[in-house]
């Protein structure tokens, strides 16, 4: 997975980016489990939810948790990106 970012969820799961898959995953350290939450295989640019957006070399991020945001910076695209994230990944109920 070639983990580069790392923010820590108020649930205790951790969004982490890829910079090899140009993706954000969900991990749950208690169970391993994860989930793409943002991004696919292969580089590119283009907005989205999901596994509809694309990057290319995402790196470290910023969250605000109040608004569910989450600031990616997305290296080779020379940009900083902004993703709403849905309020399921702020319920400690929410399966991966």
């Amino acid at each position: 997975m070639w983990p580069e970012g790392i923010v820590s969820l108020p649930t205790g799961r951790l969004l982490v980016t890829s910079f090899v898959l140009d993706t954000i995953f969900l991990f749950d350290p208690i169970t391993g489990g994860s989930a793409l939450v943002a991004g696919r295989l292969g580089s590119g640019y283009e907005d989205g939810t999901g596994s509809k957006a694309r990057f290319c070399g995402v790196r470290g991020m910023v969250l605000i948790e109040r608004e569910r945001l989450l600031y990616v910076c997305d290296v080779a695209n020379s940009r900083v990106r902004m993703l709403t994230l849905p309020p399921a990944l702020f319920d400690p109920a929410h399966e991966l």
